[in-house]
């Protein structure tokens, strides 16, 4: 049969009717698929601050390493880099980071931090050596030299680790926990071979 003249026939207008509204259908479906999809993704924004040599990327809840990277610095520095002069820069910037649970304790710690330089007339500077995301528990590292300035005097360092676990909400960091301590960061890998020699001693 000659599908020209097929089609030229009643039942060849409406056998082509007929397919044309099955892959019309289809095509419909596929749209609503789509903008579901579209409506259900939320954005990736992707940064390149001047602060990082990489581009780095943040969702609605998390961020890449780079971009944690780059908190626990500023953080850090933020934190170790005080005096009774800047006490209200430091919690303007922190506070609306803050965890609830640990929003208290940290206002109140960084008082006290103040307080204690204020008595002796000094300040804090830190000098960042080494930076260090963990993935698995959220955590940023900073190790570094603290130093403390008083009015007279070599200024008394310590090799300190700032430690912060971070998170994101909306796009926003957030602060769960904040630590420092001398040695070395205190990473899963670490607590896990700390607690292995606990256990081989007892």
């Amino acid at each position: 049969m000659n599908m020209n003249e097929f089609l030229r026939t009643w039942r060849g207008t409406q056998a082509e009717n007929r397919w044309m509204r099955i892959f019309t259908l289809i095509l419909i479906l596929a749209n609503v698929m789509l903008v579901v999809q579209a409506n259900q993704q939320r954005a990736i924004v992707v940064l390149q601050p001047p602060t990082l040599s990489d581009e780095a990327r943040i969702n609605p809840n998390g961020a890449s390493a780079e971009y944690m990277n780059a908190w626990g610095m500023y953080l850090a520095m933020l934190l170790g880099n005080a005096n009774p002069g800047n006490t209200g820069l430091i919690k303007e910037v922190v506070e609306p980071m803050l965890a609830p649970s640990i929003y208290q304790l940290v206002l109140n710690a960084i008082d006290t931090q103040v307080d204690g330089l204020r008595e002796e007339r000094a300040s804090l500077s830190f000098s960042p050596r080494q930076i260090e995301y963990e993935t698995e528990s959220g955590k940023v590292f900073v190790t570094g030299v603290s130093s403390i300035h008083g009015p007279s005097g070599e200024p008394r360092t310590r090799n300190v680790v700032y430690e912060f676990k971070l998170g994101i909400r909306n796009y926003r960091p957030y602060l769960e926990d904040i630590d420092m301590y001398k040695g070395r960061p205190r990473t899963l890998q670490v607590l896990r071979q700390e607690q292995g020699k606990e256990g081989a001693t007892s």
